[in-house]
């Protein structure tokens, strides 16, 4: 064993004086420190609860975008009055009415398309001058081109000069 022992010492150091060759020593790995858990970053901008949203509701419609449609003058005290359509005026989501000059009673709105059956609206309220009626759906109606629009109207006094009554829509 003495003699193994020699030649092994022997053998290294000669392979130590030769030039150009490389020593390698192996070293243990060092123990590495225990790692500590991460901290949270705290977010940049504080957060705020969220208010709870509204349920859904049908929308409703703008307030300022109501295009002219069609005018109807009525000249007797009651009866039945009507306007044709005809241009891009023809698809709308909402129909509302306006009295110009005296108070009214309406009794309904029947609206014609060019296809289909036409619809007919109950109003049954006195609408005063200068007043726009409540907004009347048509979205259940999938978008059909409204040919002609037709009011049923009363009023307490005889009309001696012409009440217009100016159609209003909303697409």
């Amino acid at each position: 064993m003495k003699r193994s022992l020699v030649f092994c010492v022997l053998l290294s150091a000669l392979l130590a004086s030769r030039p150009g060759v490389a020593q390698v020593v192996v070293q243990p790995p060092r123990p590495q420190p225990p790692t500590q858990p991460t901290r949270p970053q705290p977010p940049t901008q504080p957060t705020r609860p969220q208010p709870p949203r509204p349920p859904i509701q049908p929308p409703r419609p703008p307030v300022n975008s109501w295009v002219p449609v069609a005018t109807i003058a009525l000249r007797r005290p009651a009866g039945q009055a009507g306007a044709s359509l005809s241009g891009a005026n023809q698809r709308f989501r909402y129909l509302k009415l306006r009295v110009n000059n005296r108070a009214l009673t309406l009794d309904h709105l029947l609206v014609s398309f060019d296809s289909g059956p036409a619809v007919s609206l109950p109003l049954r309220y006195r609408l005063v001058a200068g007043r726009d009626s409540a907004p009347l759906s048509l979205q259940r109606l999938n978008g059909r081109r409204i040919s002609r629009v037709d009011l049923w109207y009363s009023s307490d006094a005889g009309l001696f000069n012409p009440v217009s009554v100016t159609v209003l829509g909303l697409r």
